[in-house]
């Protein structure tokens, strides 16, 4: 897969002014580029709603809805928590004083 820029979400969804994209290696267009954006007085910052956290979070909501954590788990055949064990690691002080290695 070829990509045609860094972030292409934003260099298709969102584009010029907030984001431009130039060929590194070509300096004219670099330069050009550079002054063009020197040029845009007045742009105030934007974040698309996508990149918010409240955008975030409802992604991550979608995403959770979609999946079904269950499939494939019959509960008549789980083993009864007095089959669990525990076991218990090192302090995070021995690892910390480099005791692990002992």
């Amino acid at each position: 897969r070829s990509l045609s820029s860094q972030h292409p979400y934003l260099e298709k969804l969102i584009g010029e002014p907030y984001v431009v994209s130039v060929d590194m290696t070509n300096a004219e267009e670099v330069r050009t580029a550079l002054r063009k954006i020197v040029a845009s007085p007045g742009l105030k910052p934007f974040v698309p709603y996508e990149f918010t956290a409240e955008g975030f979070l409802e992604r991550v909501g979608v995403y959770i809805q979609q999946q079904n954590f269950c499939d494939g788990i019959n509960l008549a055949e789980e083993k009864p928590a007095s089959a669990s064990s525990t076991l218990t690691g090192h302090s995070p002080r021995e690892a910390v004083d480099g005791r692990l290695d002992q």
